[in-house]
């Protein structure tokens, strides 16, 4: 009974012993066989589970150009067209302010009547001092043209309200008649026109009078179109 107890003991020790070397051998087997797999999968392209790494890309992103949006802008309104004047062959167009004399006893002016370079327009300055004060003068409007015209509008710089109280400013036809808008001027035809402005010295108050001498700078326009 002894003698198989010293057996296993004995056989138990010889176990341990081999043990390691065993764990050693199947440990290098393991080896030699990866060592193996690895090169077979190098050289023939046998496919592994050894998972692929993925480099981080560097590359920048590029990024989306913002694109600039037009402002909207209100759509401008196209002016008009100037309608072109169109003057036949046959007519000659010619009407002028001319030949200004002044009246007797007009007071000195600061600056005479005087037509203008357009030959439309005459203008004048004068300094009215005291009741009874006046200037006035005659213009000849003439047409040399070939067209009968008329008066489409009067541009004139007069008195104002308050100086028509203690004024009277008179333009008119030398016969006294009105100028008006459509009065027509025919061809070689020739009229004269007067103007005149005074101090009133009856049928005024002393309420009505100014403070100061009245510095007038007036002027007087006629334009004309075709009849």
């Amino acid at each position: 009974m002894d003698n198989k107890v010293n057996d296993k003991s004995i056989e138990k020790k010889d176990n341990d012993r081999k043990r390691p070397i065993f764990l050693l051998f199947y440990i290098l087997i393991l080896v030699l066989v990866s060592i193996a797999y690895a090169s077979l999968a190098i050289n023939y392209g046998v496919k592994t589970n050894i998972p692929n790494i993925i480099e981080p890309d560097n590359t920048p992103v590029p990024t989306e150009e913002k694109k600039e949006i037009p402002t909207s802008k209100p759509t401008p309104t196209p002016e008009p067209e100037p309608i072109p004047v169109i003057i036949p062959d046959n007519v000659d167009w010619k009407i002028q302010f001319e030949n200004i004399v002044i009246k007797d006893g007009s007071i000195n002016a600061v600056s005479p009547a005087a037509i203008s370079s357009s030959k439309t327009e005459v203008n004048y300055e004068v300094i009215l001092n005291e009741p009874g004060d006046y200037y006035g003068f005659d213009v000849n409007v003439s047409n040399y043209g070939n067209v009968d015209a008329k008066i489409y509008n009067i541009v004139e710089k007069t008195i104002s309200e308050r100086q028509m109280q203690y004024l009277n400013y008179i333009v008119s036809y030398k016969d006294g008649t009105e100028i008006k808008v459509g009065d027509y001027l025919n061809a070689g035809e020739t009229k004269t026109i007067t103007v005149f402005i005074k101090f009133k010295d009856d049928d005024i108050t002393a309420e009505d009078l100014p403070d100061t001498a009245q510095d007038l700078k007036l002027s007087y326009q006629m334009l004309y179109v075709e009849k």
